[in-house]
């Protein structure tokens, strides 16, 4: 989900940056790369974090139980109830920003291509993503398993090409096969 989620992001942090007047290219660069930074370090303490629960965590919930489960159960273990009120509200203000944030990306790039306009693109995703969150988390990831892993070799793909579109005078060339390779390894890669 990260990659995905820094594609995402780097749309809306560029586009936050064009917003408040940045338009040189080289400030655009700059800026992006300082939050990519600062994204990358938050979420390298955030892993570490988890590896360190998931090994303590053994006994005090199945295994099976979605990663929800297990968090909320070494949290409330740990620091009892104060701590899972403070995990609801920290979870509470993380999904609140991704979902303004993929909200308002998504809502902006299908008001270039459909007829509709940026507000009631908001309010519709708004309203589908209010019926999607009632399916619950373990049926919600069952239902994306599929659909992830046949996203992500693209995904990967694009990330690790556009280090090297210079390479080539026609990069178009070059990522197209590549990301139509990859998304069929995707699909075909599903178990």
């Amino acid at each position: 989900m990260d990659t995905l989620g820094a594609m995402v992001f780097g749309i809306v942090i560029v586009n936050a940056a064009r917003s408040r007047g940045v338009s040189e290219a080289r400030l655009l660069t700059r800026y992006t790369v300082w939050a990519g930074l600062m994204a990358g370090v938050g979420l390298t303490l955030l892993y570490l974090a988890l590896f360190r629960l998931g090994s303590d965590s053994a006994t005090l919930v199945d295994q099976s139980a979605n990663g929800a489960a297990i968090l909320h159960a070494y949290v409330q273990h740990t620091f009892g109830g104060a701590g899972s009120f403070l995990l609801a509200a920290l979870i509470f203000i993380a999904c609140l920003v991704t979902a303004v944030g993929l909200t308002c990306a998504c809502a902006e790039f299908f008001a270039q291509y459909l007829p509709f306009s940026y507000r009631t693109l908001v309010f519709v995703l708004g309203l589908f993503s209010m019926a999607v969150s009632n399916l619950g988390l373990s049926h919600l990831i069952q239902v994306s398993i599929p659909v992830l892993t046949a996203i992500y070799p693209p995904c990967i793909a694009l990330v690790v090409l556009s280090f090297t579109r210079s390479w080539w005078h026609n990069s178009s060339r070059v990522i197209a096969p590549a990301m139509f390779i990859s998304l069929m390894f995707g699909i075909i890669g599903r178990d």
